[in-house]
């Protein structure tokens, strides 16, 4: 028993300690609230009651009635919407009530009817609103009423948009609020621009209408708005009265700091409100918690070196959230974002932070960490927490909750920072370190053997000294540029091999970063190395039904063309031609062809090692002897191949001139013969020096010479001849002399 008497004195001591706090220093509010039924003051922002006396005590709301259906117009309808003016609407405004002499059938704009309602406390105004904005009286009142609960004014009914009560029909009785209700409707209604505007206007002038040919001006009721006191200036809203409500005084105030307060009063007399909404803002003004009170739900500011960031950051229990672009422009910070996979790199003095938006950890210095919240995009803007950040470039920062300020100092306090000159690099957002790095022409180059450790064992590669073809897999492919080799390790160019895979690569040239992200390795098929040697055709259009015969001067045509483009194989004195499609094949006459003459010769070079990879692994070519010979007609170069243990090692590249178009050097894989000799003609007045054959008449040989030895036609490097293969005077000699019959010959 002794128990619960105690906690019932503790809870006791409580509710009156609890009251001293709310009415402390009220002594100046006692003769302001004589005759006053009830009354509140609160800060806007927060909603804080600084004062209140039967706040919830209920009454009639009189034309603050009009506050809710200001609100509710706003809301729901167009400011320019034309209304009509029923009959109705100028009748129902109560016995005597204020109204804008509007007439049945008058047109009137929603902005000009609000100014009526709330400046001059038009009734008709106000049902004219209600009547149109939704089509009927009936839902504009089912709105406010739903408005009212949803903003908290739990004790509030409308029956009328006018506020009318008992004392004008019955059906008006229920009409009732409370003083803290008022306050809330208000606060709400105060966010709302056109309403904040309106009810701070003196005088509103109405242009004319259909039924006033001139304007008129109206006085606004409200004796004190914008009264100007020592510390504040008042700055709407709204009045009213009935007979049953009294006087009801709305008030909003604001001081030089920004800080609103709103007062409801309700009172026998307008002496009364007026004194009293003088006395409760003078009390609120002074209230000694009033500062924090306003900053309560304000949004905090950072400050750096005095400066206001124009963007409100975000705080919470353990961390602040600050637009890291903005930041970093203060701080003087360098920034870059890699929108691949939202990745935020900050630099300053050698020192890194790596951040992702949506993880809730970073990396500073390589050095993973669990941030307190992670980083995202508002807006936007990518918001981060700043702790981990001022920490690593050595920045204090200060929050005060009170002011709502989180102050970054200017200039970082941490001495001696260590300047790093190397670069980091990311994959998939998470730092990865290369053992070794060759910086050649301006490229980055990184050992192979830091591959399969940065793609995660995903994908098997293999790589050729000195070429830019590697192995994806089993497939085959090139880079835009080659491999090197150093000490016996072979480098590869990190941007090729990654645009080759899939992998995109980012330098952030602020943080000297290097960023590579791929959410799935692929192989480029768009590269083919048979790219590198594409094969050499000859092309001709044929006549329609052109005969083809079996063989050169058959009397009977096997089949026929009906017309159309034909690969040229080879030719017997420019008479025959031996030609096939996708289909068929045979020998036919000149007369039925239009050959092509246009030759593009490649200019790209292959790296000796590519030259030896084709041969080996690509054509698997194979020779008899020790030597192997392929001409590439498309370089018109010969490439000869030495055996060595069990593949061919490129030793000879000799420039050459292969056959015309019309006298196309045959293609395939061949065999070097025994028809060899040191003088043959070629032409009136020419001839050609050490021949050599491959296959039926045609040879390899040396340039057009005179009899004498002297050069007659030294033209290498584009088709020129009659089919057979040209090179210089002194490697055919060479070729003459060393190349063994039955060597192998693959002309491609």
């Amino acid at each position: 028993m002794k128990k619960c008497v105690g906690f019932s004195i503790l809870i006791l001591c409580l509710v009156i300690f609890s009251q001293s706090i709310t009415y402390a220093n009220t002594d100046s509010l006692s003769k302001a609230l004589e005759n006053v039924y009830s009354c509140v003051v609160v800060e806007s922002s927060s909603g804080e009651i600084l004062f209140a006396n039967n706040e919830s005590q209920i009454r009639q709301p009189a034309s603050t009635t009009k506050i809710m259906t200001a609100i509710i117009a706003l809301e729901n309808a167009d400011l320019k919407k034309v209304l009509t003016v029923s009959q109705s609407a100028v009748k129902e405004i109560g016995n005597g009530g204020t109204n804008a002499s509007l007439i049945p059938g008058e047109k009137i704009v929603l902005e000009d009817a609000l100014k009526l309602m709330l400046v001059a406390s038009a009734n008709d105004c106000a049902n004219v609103i209600a009547e149109n904005v939704f089509g009927n009286k009936e839902e504009f009142i089912r709105k406010m009423n739903e408005k009212a609960k949803e903003i908290g004014a739990l004790n509030t009914t409308y029956t009328n948009p006018v506020g009318l009560d008992g004392t004008d029909g019955i059906q008006y009785s229920n009409q009732q609020t409370t003083a803290l209700d008022l306050a809330l409707i208000t606060r709400y209604a105060m966010n709302i621009e056109e309403f904040r505007n309106i009810v701070s206007m003196q005088t509103v002038t109405v242009p004319p209408t259909n039924m006033h040919k001139e304007p008129r001006t109206f006085q606004n009721t409200n004796k004190l708005l914008n009264k100007t006191y020592e510390k504040f200036v008042i700055t709407g809203v709204k009045t009213g009265y009935t007979v049953k409500a009294g006087k009801v005084l709305v008030s909003a105030a604001m001081n030089n700091e920004g800080t609103e307060l709103i007062s409801v009063v309700m009172g026998t007399d307008s002496n009364t409100v007026f004194n009293c909404t003088e006395a409760l803002l003078r009390y609120g003004f002074a209230h000694p918690d009033l500062k924090e009170f306003s900053m309560r739900n304000k949004p905090y500011k950072i400050l750096i070196g005095g400066r206001i960031l124009s963007t409100e950051p975000i705080v919470t229990e353990n961390s602040v959230l600050a637009p890291i672009k903005e930041v970093c422009q203060f701080l003087k910070i360098n920034l870059d974002w890699i929108s691949e996979d939202k990745t935020i790199i900050l630099e300053k003095n050698g020192k890194y932070v790596h951040m992702n938006i949506g993880k809730e950890f970073a990396y500073i210095n390589g050095s993973k960490i669990q941030l307190a919240h992670a980083p995202f995009i508002e807006n936007g803007l990518s918001f981060v927490p700043l702790e981990p950040v001022a920490e690593t470039f050595g920045y204090e920062i200060k929050t005060d909750s009170k002011c709502k300020t989180v102050e970054i100092d200017s200039l970082p306090f941490i001495e001696n920072l260590s300047v790093s000159e190397s670069v980091y690099y990311y994959c998939n957002s998470e730092p990865y370190e290369f053992k070794d790095i060759k910086i050649i022409n301006d490229r980055v180059y990184i050992d192979i053997n830091s591959i399969d450790s940065l793609l995660k064992d995903k994908i098997h590669l293999e790589f050729f000294p000195d070429s830019r073809i590697i192995y994806v897999g089993s497939h085959a492919t090139y880079l835009e540029y080659k491999t090197e080799k150093y000490d016996h390790r072979i480098y590869v160019p990190l941007a090729a091999l990654a645009k080759n895979l899939g992998i995109k690569i980012f330098w952030g040239p602020n943080t000297k970063t290097i960023h590579m992200y791929y959410q799935e390795l692929s192989i480029n098929t768009d590269r083919s190395v048979e790219d590198l040697v594409p094969e050499h055709f000859v092309y001709a259009t044929v006549k329609n039904n052109t005969p083809l015969y079996p063989s050169i001067g058959a009397s009977k045509a096997s089949s026929y063309i009906k017309g159309g483009k034909v690969e040229i194989i080879r030719d017997k004195d420019y008479k025959w031609y031996y030609i096939k499609n996708n289909t068929i094949s045979g020998w036919t006459k000149s007369e039925y062809l239009s050959i092509d003459t246009k030759f593009e010769k490649l200019e790209e070079k292959l790296y000796p090692s590519e030259t030896e990879f084709f041969v080996n692994d690509y054509f698997k070519l194979s020779s008899p002897t020790n030597y192997l010979i392929w001409v590439d007609l498309k370089r018109q170069l010969i490439n000869i191949f030495t055996r060595s243990e069990n593949s061919w090692k490129l030793t000879r590249q000799i420039p050459c001139a292969t056959g015309k178009n019309i006298s196309p050097t045959i293609k395939g894989t061949f065999s070097i013969n025994n028809n060899r000799g040191t003088w043959m003609p070629a032409g009136s007045n020419a001839w050609v020096k050490n021949y050599v054959g491959f296959y039926s008449s045609y040879f390899f040989h040396s340039v057009k010479v005179k009899r004498d030895g002297a050069i007659y036609d030294n033209t290498l490097g584009t088709v020129a001849s009659a089919g057979c293969i040209r090179m210089p005077l002194e490697d055919s000699e060479w070729f003459s002399k060393n190349i063994p019959v039955n060597t192998t010959v693959f002309i491609r």
